[in-house]
């Protein structure tokens, strides 16, 4: 877990911490954004937003290094694929995205950047299909965009909703998006929808 820039690891079986917690400074979690950590296939190490980069961090060791480590995506939010491999990190001020994949080396090996996100005041929510093959983003009017992962092909939604809390979700083998939006700031209603995000960069 991390409270305020401190790491610290913690067994669910007895709720011991194990090991030394660890404090990074000048540590900031994704602006606007809530923070989002993630552990990866080996168990050992995890990523998250940290300032302009992505921090890849040893639990073990608490030694850090950053993922990018350049200057392109100015404010990351990122997701994470259900296998766990593949990560993006995507601007969301800019609409930009940068695809990396875990590989059997221990480290990340940049798959494919892009743009083209609709990004109108900016990007609420982003998530990556379980293997890695699409990505899907909401933007803070509403607006869904389906990036194929593969291809760098961008597909925008034409339906522009009212401003709410959105959630998205991909089924198991890629092929449908659920959207949900809960409208705000006094409105009980919810709206549901369902995109093929098959045929939506197939069309």
């Amino acid at each position: 877990m991390v409270d305020r820039g401190v790491f610290s690891s913690w067994d669910p079986r007895t709720g011991a911490q194990v090991g030394e917690e660890k404090a990074f400074e000048d540590y900031e979690p994704e602006s606007g954004q809530g923070l989002r950590l993630f552990y990866l296939p080996d168990d050992v190490h995890v990523v998250t937003a940290w300032d302009s980069d992505v921090l890849l961090i040893d639990t073990r060791t608490w030694s850090e290094k950053q993922v990018l480590a350049e200057e392109g995506v100015l404010q990351p939010l990122l997701a994470m694929s259900g296998d766990r491999k593949s990560l993006a990190a995507v601007d969301w001020v800019e609409g930009e995205v940068r695809v990396c994949r875990w590989s059997d080396k221990g480290d990340f090996e940049e798959v494919m950047t892009g743009r083209g996100l609709a990004s109108a005041i900016g990007i609420s929510n982003a998530v990556v299909s379980h293997g890695g093959e699409r990505l899907a983003s909401v933007d803070a009017d509403g607006r869904i965009s389906l990036l194929d992962i593969r291809t760098g092909r961008v597909v925008l939604g034409s339906v522009v909703q009212e401003p709410g809390l959105e959630n998205l979700v991909f089924s198991r083998d890629a092929r449908t998006l659920a959207h949900a939006l809960t409208l705000f700031p006094e409105s009980e209603e919810t709206t549901r929808s369902v995109i093929d995000s098959a045929f939506a960069l197939t069309a």
